[in-house]
């Protein structure tokens, strides 16, 4: 089985539709759609072999509150995680939530004063429970 994707671009350069073949038979169609206000990244799916749903509908919406960027996907309408990310010169932390707030990741990267990253912290909840940590100096 042979994979290949063919993408079209508008006049400014603006990708407006992907099509995905599989042994030379489109399998899959992606439209992308111009972003509006704070809602970014809009994609129509049409594909009845890599989708529950013939139609999906993928966006996320942008924006600032305390201080802070939050960055939440949907999925038809319907959201299914969140990130929050903060940042200062020294550094930044994003979180990642499901859809009830409960947190699955979080990142912590530490810079030093010329704004170099230096360290990375990475902590992730498997849906078991489960906990991965790590730390690395870069």
């Amino acid at each position: 089985m042979t994979s290949n994707v063919v993408a079209y671009y508008d006049k400014n350069n603006f990708k407006k539709m992907e099509l995905y073949y599989e042994s030379n038979i489109v399998t899959q169609v992606r439209l992308f759609f111009t972003c509006i206000n704070n809602i970014k990244n809009n994609v129509l799916i049409i594909s009845e072999k890599h989708f529950k749903d013939k139609l999906t509908y993928f966006h996320e919406k942008h924006y600032m509150k305390e201080g802070k960027k939050y960055i939440e996907y949907y999925t038809n309408n319907e959201i299914n995680s969140y990130f929050e990310i903060e940042k200062t010169n020294e550094f930044k932390i994003t979180k990642g939530f499901s859809p009830n707030g409960k947190m699955f990741s979080r990142e912590k990267i530490e810079y030093n004063i010329k704004g170099k990253a230096i360290t990375e912290e990475q902590l992730i909840f498997n849906a078991d429970g489960a906990k991965l940590e790590y730390k690395i100096n870069l």
